[in-house]
């Protein structure tokens, strides 16, 4: 996003008086502070505009395979500790001694 992005975004409501774009280094979240000559379009631009998915689509992607990541890792962890629980052997090393066996019986 840039100034210009913004600014045409919200134009189409009406007139600005000013506008600044912000950008949190931490989070990588881009802010936007939009003042309006009207107060009406403010309104205007507030209920069009709330809540509204401004991200790309590579972003929101981005952000899923990255989820998707997390939930994997997630389940494998869990998977980990129930086996621990259990007196089991970790899923790994379960399918690398089948392997041995398997190779000793050829």
């Amino acid at each position: 996003w840039d100034d210009i992005k913004v600014q045409a975004m919200f134009k189409e409501h009406g007139e600005l008086a000013s506008s600044l774009l912000m950008n949190d280094a931490r989070s990588g979240k881009n802010y936007a502070f939009v003042n309006f000559k009207e107060p009406a379009a403010a309104q205007k631009a507030i209920e069009a505009l709330n809540g509204m998915d401004t991200r790309t689509e590579e972003e929101k992607a981005a952000m899923e395979a990255e989820e998707a990541e997390k939930k994997a890792k997630k389940a494998e962890e869990e998977a980990a500790a129930e086996a621990k629980e259990d007196g089991a052997e970790p899923k790994e090393a379960a399918e690398d001694e089948k392997k041995e066996e398997e190779g000793e019986k050829k």
